[in-house]
């Protein structure tokens, strides 16, 4: 994958253990970059305070890895 396709940087956001990242979650870069979640991930044990996320951007498709959660998921830009 060529170097342009993947991005760094902290998230915004806080994700609580009990309500996982559900579909539809806005999700707030460092960088100014928005996106929506477009499937969700429960599979992490503790509260994710403004975790660092990796964009890869792969064909017409993104998605979003957190740090502390083994799932990616896929997201859309708003921005």
């Amino acid at each position: 994958m060529p170097k342009g396709n993947t991005k760094y940087s902290q998230c915004l956001n806080t994700f609580k253990e009990k309500d996982g990242i559900q579909t539809g979650t806005i999700v707030k870069m460092a960088t100014g970059e928005v996106f929506e979640t477009m499937n969700s991930a429960f599979s992490y044990d503790k509260d994710l305070v403004s975790p660092i996320c990796t964009i890869i951007k792969s064909g017409r498709y993104s998605y979003l890895l957190v740090s502390g959660i083994s799932k990616k998921i896929m997201v859309k830009r708003l921005n």
